[in-house]
């Protein structure tokens, strides 16, 4: 199915091209920049490469092109944040240049990211949003692609009167595409929604067209489990009916197909179904077998969800190890120390806390289970609070410390330094007379100066003076021209929307830390030739998307002090961080951080 949504976004995004003027060079690039037979890495790096090109040279028709066919591939390659980052500025380009047909895709992309989220009513707006931006007369495919989207929608929140309408409205449409399986998928869709309407008649009819249809269907196995759906609605059908022989029959079948294709959420319903079926017939042994295989296999789907879901976590995330490595082993060990203390302080006082409590609760109320499960609860946030405070403390000593540190290079090594050069220009002017100590004293004042120079960029470095007078997307413009200037890697950074809004400095000071920690480490440890980053604000949610085309690195490397800040940072602002990274393929680091209206300037 995804494989579907994205063919028919990039076909009508090639269409679109197809009708722009400049036919004989940005489009037919484009048009190859899809093409299927590209890896997904090179398909990225020629659409990066073609965007670019097009915001360069103000080519208007070919932008929005690009940002809507990276958002389709983001998806494709299930990247959700990367996808909605594209998708939001090519909704503010469309929406400028008034593109409808480019709009209405965006929006439709955005429903189907918020039906795989499960966020049912804002996929139902945003493709009621895409409807709108149609003209049914001259766009009808599209119309009827947004109303087979919607039906869905409608069908998951069991508004089957709505969902079954549109589903009538699209069987010839599909039927003219010669598109078998979609209209199979519609002809089980409208059975199980007469079904759930009470419409017995009409679900066995398209029961039994789906069944004629799907024996002369040469491709059946891509509808096996669809083919087993439509047993379980005839089962239903007759089981009400008071045919139970004929219902144990698709119950029967209905299992064959679920032990065949391995679907072990087939197997445990089907089973319990045959298990209250054979209960109510008086065949206790066989509803006993029946219900013993429900909890096996209902066992192994939990199992097999557990091991996908703890998979997707070590993919996603390395562990998350709090070592500090400090320069100095003596400050290191008086941190710890005084971490020690205070665990054994915070430990002692919650032992008191819950002697005392657990003595007056025993002397009021029995304790009950639910009881020590909410107050467990309670002792464990009251730990994570103390945690979380514990790093925000750290940081802030850091980030006064660099203050400190910039004031004291700028005031008192910028004063001695402007002594010095006062000095060697007197002893100048007194050594005339000796070439030799006067070329020599040229050079300890040139010298002199390339140190003063250097003192001011650290101190600048340390400092946020920046920040607070003029604001993140200055203070970052500055970093990046300055990276940019070194000529050690090139640094391109993007602001969505352009307007960029101020937040407090507090949070501010955070974010420019964090960029400052990982571009550190990109120019220590990655050999990377380009930095990439954007940064968005949208709905409240602030996104961070860091990139890079360095070496990666693997799920065994150790995590420095630069990351457990990042970590900490992140952690401080109620943000989620996750990183991608493998060797020979660059590290990408995504924050996601809600913004409370307090934070706003």
């Amino acid at each position: 199915m995804r494989g579907f949504i994205i063919n028919i976004i990039l076909t009508m995004i090639i269409c679109q091209a197809l009708f722009a003027q400049d036919k004989d060079s940005w489009t037919s690039r484009f048009i190859l920049s899809v093409n299927p037979e590209l890896t997904d890495q090179e398909q990225k790096d020629t659409l990066n490469k073609l965007l670019k090109t097009a915001e360069k040279n103000h080519i208007k028709d070919a932008y929005p092109l690009y940002l809507n066919a990276l958002a389709a591939y983001y998806y494709q390659v299930e990247k959700p944040e990367s996808m909605l980052t594209y998708l939001y500025k090519a909704i503010e380009v469309n929406t400028i240049n008034e593109n409808k047909t480019l709009l209405s895709t965006n929006y439709n992309l955005l429903s189907i990211y918020h039906q795989d989220m499960h966020n049912w009513d804002k996929a139902l707006e945003a493709i009621e949003m895409a409807e709108a931006q149609l003209d049914p007369q001259k766009q009808p495919i599209l119309k009827r692609i947004y109303e087979g989207n919607k039906a869905a929608i409608y069908f998951m929140l069991e508004d089957y009167n709505r969902a079954k309408d549109i589903y009538e409205r699209n069987l010839d449409f599909f039927l003219k595409l010669n598109d078998t399986a979609m209209y199979l998928g519609d002809v089980y869709n409208l059975s199980y929604s007469h079904y759930r309407l009470g419409n017995h008649k009409a679900a066995e009819k398209y029961a039994n067209m789906f069944l004629s249809l799907y024996a002369k269907f040469s491709e059946r196995d891509q509808l096996s489990e669809v083919l087993a759906k439509v047993y379980g609605v005839l089962d239903r059908l007759h089981y009400d009916a008071g045919d139970i022989k004929k219902s144990l029959e698709y119950q029967h079948k209905k299992l064959e197909i679920a032990e065949r294709i391995h679907h072990f959420g087939l197997l445990t319903e089907t089973c319990e179904r045959l298990s209250v079926t054979y209960e109510n017939i008086g065949e206790i042994s066989k509803a006993l077998q029946y219900i013993k295989l429900s909890s096996l296999y209902n066992d192994t789907l939990i199992d097999q969800t557990r091991a996908q879901t703890l998979a997707e976590m070590e993919s996603r995330y390395e562990s998350k190890i709090k070592t500090l490595e400090l320069q100095s082993a003596l400050d290191k060990l008086a941190l710890e120390k005084r971490r020690k203390n205070l665990y054994l302080a915070m430990f002692a006082l919650v032992v008191v806390f819950l002697v005392g409590l657990t003595a007056i609760i025993y002397q009021k109320i029995k304790i009950n289970k639910k009881e020590i499960q909410l107050y467990n609860e309670r002792i464990n946030t009251l730990l994570r609070e103390h945690e979380l405070e514990t790093a925000n403390a750290l940081l802030k000593g850091q980030d006064m410390e660099r203050e400190t540190i910039a004031e004291e290079l700028h005031d008192r090594m910028g004063s001695l330094i402007a002594y010095i050069k006062m000095k060697l220009y007197s002893l100048e002017k007194k050594l005339k007379f000796d070439e030799v100590l006067t070329t020599e004293i040229n050079e300890i004042s040139d010298a002199v100066t390339e140190a003063a120079e250097e003192i001011r960029r650290i101190s600048h470095n340390l400092s946020t003076g920046l920040i607070s007078k003029f604001g993140l997307k200055a203070a970052l413009e500055d970093l990046c021209k300055k990276i940019n200037t070194s000529h050690m890697v090139a640094m391109d950074i993007d602001f969505i929307p352009t307007d960029f809004p101020r937040f407090d400095t507090d949070f501010e000071t955070n974010i420019y830390r964090i960029l400052q920690e990982l571009t550190t480490n990109t120019l220590k440890h990655a050999k990377a030739s380009s930095i990439t980053i954007q940064i968005s604000y949208f709905d409240g949610i602030f996104h961070l998307l860091f990139e890079d085309n360095g070496k990666g690195f693997g799920k065994k490397s150790h995590k420095g002090i630069g990351l457990v800040n990042i970590e900490n940072r992140v952690q401080k602002l109620q943000g989620k961080l996750s990183m991608d990274s493998l060797p020979g393929r660059g590290t990408t680091f995504s924050i996601e951080i809600p913004i409370q209206k307090s934070v706003t300037a």
